[in-house]
């Protein structure tokens, strides 16, 4: 049986804000804002040594482990494609072709509209950072990637 960390992710910097301040009249005035109340409470399962890995980096940086997860998620959900990349030499882009179950990180290299369409290619070229990849045909077993790629 595999055991996994727990992870509570309900990342803030403060505990509360000030708003506004200032005195009317003498009488001092503040509007606080509890910063967890604006949180979502999220807990994940992570593998052990995926979570201490992730605790000695937030640590080593003098960052909590919510402030450095919500940071890695922000990006990651922020540079997402939903589907397989299909890299191209001219332009230099990346391409999204419809695929279940896998996701890619990283930028696509250009500006599209509302369908799909290049409306701008950008400076720097397409990049794929990383991409997550649960179709059957490449589950993996016992740590290793087996099967087909299609």
């Amino acid at each position: 049986m595999r055991q996994w960390g727990r992870l509570a992710i309900s990342a803030y910097s403060v505990e509360k804000s000030i708003l506004s301040h200032g005195a009317i009249d003498g009488v001092k005035f503040g509007s606080y804002i509890d910063v967890m109340n604006e949180k979502t409470r999220c807990q994940i399962r992570l593998d052990p040594a995926v979570h201490e890995r992730l605790k000695t980096l937030a640590s080593g940086s003098d960052l909590s482990l919510n402030q450095l997860v919500e940071g890695i998620l922000a990006w990651s959900v922020n540079n997402a494609y939903s589907g397989l990349p299909s890299i191209r030499e001219d332009p230099p882009i990346v391409d999204t072709l419809s695929t279940p179950n896998v996701i890619w990180f990283g930028h696509d290299g250009a500006e599209r509209d509302e369908n799909g369409k290049i409306v701008d290619i950008y400076g720097e070229p397409g990049q794929v950072c990383f991409m997550l990849d649960f179709r059957a045909t490449r589950a993996p077993v016992n740590g290793w990637e087996v099967g087909n790629v299609s």
